[in-house]
């Protein structure tokens, strides 16, 4: 009888620890964005599609403050890659509201996607910096 209540307690316990890493597991590389935000690999498949104001999602990999832009790839990306420069799809920011966020921060960016002519970009009106 003892050895059916060692089984058990073990059992549970070893459940408890699977519960417990699955929920850490999806926390990092859960596919979420923040409520009422888009990805960056949604943004790039046509960016002319979105009008008005939208959030993209994203990590900081490149900027030119002289240009006052930086690129965003998505979140996912980056996390199961952990480097900038494993992404092939991007969206270009351009934001001239202060200071630019640093490299790898993730970020929300409020804004609008316009024609650059070369290319759409998104005109940021705030970011929000959730991991800097």
């Amino acid at each position: 009888m003892k050895d059916y209540l060692r089984l058990g307690i073990c059992v549970a316990l070893l459940v408890f620890i699977g519960a417990f890493s699955a929920s850490a597991a999806w926390n990092w590389f859960g596919s979420s964005a923040p409520k009422g935000a888009l990805n960056v690999n949604s943004v790039f498949a046509d960016p002319g599609a979105y009008q008005g104001e939208i959030k993209v999602h994203g990590v900081v990999a490149d900027s030119s403050a002289q240009a006052a832009t930086f690129l965003l790839i998505d979140v996912r990306e980056y996390r199961s890659c952990g480097q900038l420069n494993c992404a092939s799809k991007f969206v270009r920011v351009h934001y001239t509201g202060g200071e630019l966020p640093k490299l790898k921060s993730e970020v929300v960016i409020s804004g609008e996607m316009v024609d650059a002519g070369e290319g759409y970009q998104l005109q940021a009106k705030t970011i929000q910096v959730l991991r800097p």
